[in-house]
Parts: C-alpha cells; sequence; structure tokens
C-alpha cells in the first residue's frame, strides 16, 4: 500500500494561518521542518525570547543559536522581534554572556529590547551597537553613573521609543547632552532624587528632550523636587501621579493631554486618607493648565467603604470634588473620557463563568433609574459603586458602555487596591 500523499503546501498554509493560539502554534512547529516558517510567521511564535538569568536558560538557548543547524540557521534569527533579560548580571560565565551579546545583531528582526534588574556594568564590555534596535526597556537598571546610561543609548542609534522604571545611577563628573531622536519617552520612578544624584542629571536629560512627541511620567511619591521638575517638562503629555498629600500644580503643563490621579496608600488613617479627596485631588484638578488640550481624565476612586461607617462620612467630604470635576467638564471642549476606577474587595472571587459573588455585580448591570429608596431604586449594584453614584458624584451619568457622549463617562470597579 503506498503512502498517503502528502497535503500540498499551499493548502498546509491556510490551515495553520486559522490558529491564533500561540501553544498551538509553537507544537505545530515542531511537527516537520516545512511547518515552521508557515507557523514561525504568524508574529505569534517565536518573536519573544524570555531569558530568566539561570544557567540553563543560557544554555539552551545558545545550544540552538550558537550552533544552529544549517539547513534551520534563521528559522529563529528572522523571527525573534524581543528580548527579554532579566537578572542578565547574575550569569556567572562571562563567556556565556559575551557569546549571547555578540549574538544579537545577528538577529535581523530584533527590534526591542528590555532588562529588568540587572545591573548594566558586568554587560557593557560585551554590549554591541546595534542600530535597528527602536524600542529599550530597562526596568529596575543600574548603571554605575550617568555617563553609562548615555553611552548605552548611543550604542542604539536607530532608538526611538524609551521606558525606564525606577532606574538608578550615580551622578557623572562630565554630563553628556546626547540627545537620541525619541518619538516616545516613558519614565516611572518615586521621585526625582537629591540635586547630586546621577537621577537628577537624568531629570536634566528629560526636560531638555522638547522633541518627544509622547512623553509619559509616572510618580508614586511627591515632593517638593517633583514640582520643580514638572515644570521643566512643559512638553509632558501623559502624567500618572499617586499622590497622598502633595498638590501639585498643573498650570505648567500646556501640552498635557492624559492625566491618571491615583489613589494614596492605604496605610493612611482614615481623617488623612479622605483629607485626599476632599482636597489633594480636587485642588490638583483645579490647577490644571487653561490651555491644555486634556483629553482623557481618570480618577482612582479606591476608598475602602468597609472600613468606614459610610454613613457618617459628611456629604460635604466631597463637594470640593464634584465642583471640580464639574467646572472642568465644560471647560474642556477636548476632553472626550472621564474615567473612574472603584474598588470592591467582592470582586476578588469570581468563578468560572465570571459572575460574581451575591451581592456583587459588574458595572453597567443596573435594573433601575432612581438612586433614592423607592420602588425604581437600584438594586443590582454593588455599594462601593452607589456611593460613587450618590456620595461622591450625583449629578454625573456614569455609563459603561460605549454611548457617545461629550466627554464619554466610564466606571470600572477593579479587585485590588492602589491600581496603577
Amino acid at each position: 500500500m503506498s503512502p498517503q500523499a502528502p497535503l500540498p503546501p499551499e493548502l498546509v498554509d491556510l490551515i495553520l494561518a486559522c490558529i491564533s493560539h500561540p501553544t498551538t502554534l509553537r507544537t505545530c512547529s515542531l511537527v516537520c521542518r516545512a511547518w515552521v516558517p508557515s507557523c514561525r510567521s504568524r508574529d505569534a511564535v517565536f518573536t519573544l525570547i524570555f531569558l530568566g538569568g539561570r544557567e540553563l536558560d543560557i544554555d539552551a538557548f545558545l545550544a540552538v543559536i550558537g550552533h544552529p543547524d544549517p539547513e534551520d540557521i534563521d528559522t529563529i534569527r528572522t523571527y525573534v522581534r524581543r528580548i527579554h533579560l532579566v537578572r542578565a548580571d547574575y550569569w556567572q560565565d562571562v563567556i556565556q554572556m559575551q557569546e549571547l551579546l555578540e549574538l544579537l545583531p545577528t538577529f535581523t528582526a530584533l527590534r526591542e529590547i528590555s532588562m529588568q534588574a540587572t545591573a548594566y556594568t558586568p554587560l557593557e564590555p560585551f554590549f554591541p551597537v546595534m542600530p535597528l534596535i527602536t524600542h529599550l526597556a530597562l526596568d529596575d537598571t543600574m548603571f554605575r553613573n550617568f555617563g553609562q546610561f548615555i553611552a548605552l543609548l548611543k550604542r542604539l542609534p536607530g532608538l526611538r521609543h524609551l521606558s525606564l522604571a525606577f532606574p538608578a545611577m550615580g551622578a557623572s563628573s562630565v554630563i553628556d547632552a546626547y540627545p537620541p531622536e525619541l518619538h516616545s519617552l516613558a519614565i516611572n520612578w518615586k521621585d526625582p532624587s537629591s540635586p547630586a544624584s546621577g537621577e537628577s542629571q537624568l531629570c536634566s536629560w528629560i526636560s531638555r528632550a522638547t522633541t518627544v512627541a509622547d512623553l509619559t511620567l509616572t510618580v508614586a511619591d511627591n515632593t517638593p523636587r517633583l514640582q520643580a521638575y514638572l515644570q521643566s517638562l512643559q512638553n509632558l503629555v501623559c502624567l500618572h501621579l499617586q499622590s497622598d498629600d502633595t498638590v501639585i500644580d498643573l498650570g505648567t503643563l500646556p501640552h498635557l493631554r492624559y492625566l491618571h490621579l491615583g489613589t494614596p496608600s492605604q496605610s493612611k488613617h482614615r481623617p488623612q486618607f479622605l483629607n485626599y479627596y476632599a482636597g489633594t485631588m480636587p485642588a490638583t484638578l483645579e490647577r490644571i493648565s487653561t490651555h491644555a488640550p486634556l483629553e482623557t481624565l481618570v480618577l482612582d476612586l479606591h476608598i475602602p467603604w468597609e472600613r468606614y461607617n459610610a454613613s457618617r462620612v459628611p456629604d460635604s467630604t466631597f463637594q470640593r470634588l464634584q465642583d471640580a470635576v464639574d467646572a472642568l467638564i465644560p471647560s474642556k471642549a477636548s476632553l472626550r473620557v472621564l474615567h473612574l476606577d472603584v474598588h470592591c474587595h467582592g470582586h476578588t472571587e469570581v468563578d468560572e463563568e465570571g459572575a460574581l459573588p451575591a451581592g456583587h455585580f459588574h458595572p453597567g448591570t443596573r435594573v433601575g433609574v432612581g438612586t433614592g429608596t423607592g420602588a425604581e431604586a437600584d438594586t443590582r449594584m454593588c455599594f462601593p459603586e452607589r456611593m460613587v453614584r450618590e456620595k461622591i458624584f450625583p449629578s454625573l451619568t456614569l455609563l459603561h458602555s460605549t454611548t457617545v457622549t461629550n466627554p464619554r463617562l466610564s466606571l470600572t470597579i477593579s479587585d485590588n487596591y492602589n491600581k496603577s
């Protein structure tokens, strides 16, 4: 009996094109060599290489990449677009590190590199020049000084998108003002450090990046230095603030399009915690630049109502916040989205079908139109959502759907505090 004739390659390719699940595509790519291009060209498989700093990870990776089958040499290197390195400085074998870094320029499709929890100094002698890299993300990455950070950027002349999270670096005696041609720059840190630190030099460097079209800043703690720093970032477009008691003057940000005001620390005592919503948040909203083309405003209302007797919280507590939002909406014709994020501890338990525990409901499942205690009162609503609608913003018609309003008002319920 003759063996069954194989399917035409075109038909195999059409069948594999119907698969979008990454794990299934990876399994199919192991069936035979002929299936590899069809699976890997879907941009869902082998586009990201994750190396977690364990020797077995590096050994296995180098065994495949460093000594590939001559007939299979391009099946990985031509598809990898992102490489993520975690704790790369913990690799004990310097030769391994050198071999890996020197191979990176041979990945013809590689455009993005990210490093996490890594000291850059051990990598510096082997880090190659890579003109094709357009995205660099550094999370908790440590540099010897600011100059070393700039030297890394110079090795990536095609860099257009830079993301920095909690950078750590010492000060440089000589400051290099090298300005990469960035399209977007995102920074996340607790606060600008002392004037003598490398982070302070980084602040000055960022403030000179006036040609960046999309500059995003996320700050967890507010200090007096932050206010002075923001005044130098007149090109800031997106701002995420997780503040406690400091009122931030946003009047110096004439290009701000996206503003997210996070919730204060849950360790605050009740009076201090509520004071944020009674004073700090509305005062910050009142200080938005009149020239800012604000399009999206996100307010975290993660109030732990279960800790308080809600009936004893005076309605006047949130009056200033109501007034600030009511005044902002008509003054900002550019405003398209006002989003409120509410915390409810009951949303931590969801069954396999997505159903919430008894007495808890997803936003947008309201059945009544009233807010009182009569027959038309809404009964399918979580208590925190009810407090937002009745006690904090009774004048707003909050929608969970995509109904078009100007601005579109939306509300979501999260299951954790301090959501960023």
